[in-house]
């Protein structure tokens, strides 16, 4: 429980102190600026999903239900050949695909090939970093988990107000520098943790593991790659959905609340990193599960009432400048949805720990296609996030179903 708390302590620390600086982001970035690295943010965060190819929930799960030598190695093989694959799949698919369309992802698209090229690169050395941290949650290192989430979140954070601070100039907007800021944190991590990315990555024993088990393990990685892949599509259709409905104004407010929000999942999935092994444990009794899911509600709960409350006096004291006046109209609209992700999260984790991966990629396939329907017909905000928080609250009970059956 200790550990939980420093962990939590860590986050809080570092939403506190991106508080703290969010004035100065808005008011020294444009409102498309500030909208467009959002949008970046979201597009780098599916690429590390996509580059990890759901190889994080195999190895984690391999390594805490079997005990079988080498089976470390042979996974990471696997992760070395389908990382090289992807990131060669992505970076030609996008210029074709831009070559022949000219489509735009962003508000402000001038600088758009540079943006997409960073968040490739941030990608790729994030995915790599998170099987780092995987093995450092399976082994229960937990002062260097709090390193490592104090590297990402509070170095990147000062590092994009020091870039923007000392870096002026024309060819290199905002976004551009703090995009950068987060791509020197994430080399940071991986020269820090080095031993254990040499440890990981210098495979030896993979060749004694027993055939068929290497055939099995090449089959469930086959079947959860998409799975992963349409797992991390969810919030970027989601965030890209509501990018359309919005002008650049509106859109960073809303996305001012949604880092408002994000000491909730914060704080909740510091307690999912340590009680990991007890969320995808075969032998983890449903009605403790149950009793946990309950739990993350109520804490979710209260801490959404704790988050308004916190931006309406911040409006008090006026923290924030006035373009942001509308922002709790928006956290308001997400108070319902925040709390099912969350729960849809936990439920999805332990689906996919327990290899309900059909189960999962049937259900996520309709989930998607509804979202995607949803973005095409509705352009009004509130009937779109209407519909969105219904999907996650209908997806989150047939979870329910699921283990219950």
């Amino acid at each position: 429980m200790n550990n939980v708390r420093k962990i939590i302590a860590i986050e809080v620390f570092s939403k506190i102190l991106n508080f703290v600086f969010l004035p100065y982001f808005v008011s020294n970035m444009t409102a498309e600026e500030f909208s467009d690295f959002n949008l970046a943010a979201v597009l780098f965060l599916w690429l590390s999903i996509f580059f990890g190819g759901g190889i994080y929930n195999i190895y984690s799960s391999e390594i805490v239900n079997r005990k079988i030598i080498g089976v470390n190695d042979l996974i990471i093989k696997i992760f070395i050949k389908w990382i090289f694959l992807s990131f060669c799949i992505i970076l030609i698919s996008y210029f074709i695909i831009e070559n022949l369309f000219n489509f735009g992802m962003f508000y402000d698209n001038s600088n758009q090939n540079t943006y997409v090229i960073i968040c490739i690169l941030l990608g790729v050395i994030s995915s790599i970093n998170l099987l780092i941290y995987v093995y450092l949650q399976i082994n229960e290192f937990f002062n260097n988990m709090i390193l490592f989430i104090f590297i990402k979140n509070v170095i990147s954070l000062l590092l994009s107000f020091i870039m923007i601070e000392m870096i002026t100039t024309e060819v290199l907007d905002d976004v551009i520098l703090r995009l950068t800021a987060f791509l020197l944190t994430e080399i940071m991590i991986l020269i820090y943790f080095s031993k254990i990315f040499i440890e990981l990555f210098c495979v030896y024993n993979s060749q004694h593991v027993d055939k068929k088990f290497q055939k099995k393990i090449h089959n469930r990685f086959v079947k959860i790659l998409p799975l992963s892949i349409m797992s991390a599509t969810l919030p970027f259709i989601e965030r890209y959905s509501v990018s359309a409905t919005l002008n650049p104004e509106n859109f960073r407010n809303y996305s001012v609340a949604i880092q408002i929000m994000s000491i909730i999942p914060l704080v909740v999935g510091a307690i999912n990193q340590v009680k990991l092994r007890f969320i995808i444990d075969f032998n983890t009794n449903n009605g403790s599960f149950k009793k946990y899911l309950s739990l993350v509600f109520l804490i979710s709960s209260v801490l959404c009432c704790m988050a308004l409350f916190f931006l309406e006096l911040l409006n008090y004291i006026n923290f924030f400048p006035k373009s942001l006046s509308n922002t709790s109209t928006f956290l308001i609209s997400l108070f319902i949805l925040i709390i099912f992700q969350l729960i849809f999260q936990i439920t999805f984790t332990r689906l996919q720990g327990i290899r309900r991966e059909s189960f999962l990629l049937f259900t996520l396939f309709i989930q998607i296609s509804l979202l995607i329907l949803s973005g095409i017909l509705f352009s009004n905000y509130f009937t779109l996030i209407s519909v969105i928080t219904l999907s996650y609250i209908i997806f989150t009970a047939l979870h329910v179903w699921k283990l219950n059956a």
